[in-house]
């Protein structure tokens, strides 16, 4: 089979396109130099009480913007979590800041959110450590639904019925759906 000079051009062209694209999606989509090198980021060590849900690949956020991504979630040795973060080298961060794991999602889709204090001192650096009285984990659902039951179970019913009853002027109406809610 003889290749003419119109098919080499298409193959020339074809593979100048690939490679292109190629290129874009490891460096623009992929971020493959910080996933391999950690090109422009830095790691910061968060510790945390319990995981508070907090997965590897968690979104990390700085006054509203995202600056990083947690990288693992362990366990040490005291029984207490350690999250390695990677955050872009490109924000300044402060480093007397507070971090709070968050819902973004009703799904429960976690983040951390870095808090600065006075804005003001040093930045974080690569190796730095928030420690554990400055972090923060949400309320474990498991634990706000027990405590519910065990406050509405603690309320006699027939009082229970006149709070119901009371919200139902209070809420204009939304009685019947609330003791319903209660009662479920």
């Amino acid at each position: 089979m003889i290749l003419t000079r119109r098919i080499l051009i298409q193959m020339a062209v074809f593979i100048a396109i690939s490679v292109v694209a190629i290129g874009i999606m490891a460096f623009g989509y992929m971020r493959l130099p910080n996933l391999l090198f950690g090109a422009g980021h830095y790691r910061v060590t968060l510790e945390l009480p319990e995981t508070g849900g907090l997965y590897p690949r968690s979104n990390v956020t700085y006054r509203g913007s995202q600056v990083g991504r947690v990288e693992e979630v362990g366990l040490t040795d005291r029984g207490t979590v350690e999250a390695k973060l990677s955050l872009a080298d490109d924000v300044p961060i402060p480093a007397d800041l507070d971090a709070a794991v968050h819902s973004q999602t009703a799904v429960g889709e976690l983040f951390v959110e870095l808090l600065p204090r006075s804005g003001e001192g040093p930045e974080l650096r690569d190796g730095d450590v928030i420690p554990l009285d400055r972090t923060t984990v949400p309320m474990d659902v498991n634990t706000l639904l027990d405590a519910t039951n065990r406050g509405l179970q603690a309320i006699p019913g027939d009082n229970l019925r006149t709070a119901v009853d009371e919200a139902y002027l209070a809420v204009g109406g939304l009685g019947p759906d609330l003791s319903r809610l209660v009662k479920g």
